[in-house]
């Protein structure tokens, strides 16, 4: 599946039914920082995550050779802000030439209940019953990947909001700032994905820190 919104392009890429030799056809030219994380991977399923949200980078033309990695773990790239993303059966990435962005996926129907009080705050009850608590883990961990920043916390530095316009919106609350991110959502087979962006142009795909 490819999604434009935008300057915005999202591709969602499918594993489940290919093999570890099939997909290392389709992503063939890794980058050094990614050839070294690829190469530190041990689970078969974990290679097939890693390659299948790669593949969907190619998907959206991104060349994997330009592909780094900040030291916090953020993929960035030359020409485009990127992040990706990855389920059991499917890799997700997301693309801009002009915005920030950050994608999560989820397969639908997964349980969070168990960590719910660890990403939900009391002020987002009310999203939380409009939506699913799955839809707030995976709006959070976009925001969390369109930074970059890992010591964001879920609750303190994290705010989901719907405006009057029904705009969804994720605050990020940060040494007496508050930075906004739109926030998307979209079903397919069987993956919720969330993506965010920060609208602002402040920064550039090689240096993209906006906190």
């Amino acid at each position: 599946m490819k999604l434009r919104s935008n300057s915005l392009t999202i591709c969602i890429h499918r594993h489940s039914e290919m093999s570890e030799k099939d997909l290392l056809k389709r992503v063939s030219k890794l980058s050094p920082s990614d050839s070294s994380k690829f190469e530190k991977l041990l689970h078969p399923s974990r290679k097939m995550q890693f390659l299948s949200a790669r593949a969907a980078l190619i998907e959206m033309d991104i060349s994997l050779e330009e592909v780094t990695t900040m030291p916090e773990g953020k993929p960035i790239h030359p020409d485009a802000f990127i992040s990706m993303g990855h389920t059991a059966s499917h890799g997700a990435a997301i693309s801009s030439a002009e915005h920030p962005c950050g994608i999560d996926i989820e397969t639908m129907g997964r349980d969070v209940a168990r960590i719910r009080k660890r990403f939900v705050r009391p002020d987002e009850e009310s999203f939380s019953s409009s939506y699913s608590d799955l839809h707030v883990w995976v709006a959070k961990e976009a925001a969390l990947k369109l930074t970059g920043l890992r010591t964001l916390d879920f609750l303190s530095d994290m705010q989901i909001i719907e405006r009057g316009d029904q705009q969804l919106l994720v605050l990020l609350h940060k040494e007496k700032a508050t930075t906004p991110l739109t926030l998307q959502y979209a079903e397919y087979d069987g993956q919720l994905i969330g993506w965010c962006v920060y609208m602002e142009k402040e920064v550039s795909p090689s240096k993209p820190r906006i906190i």
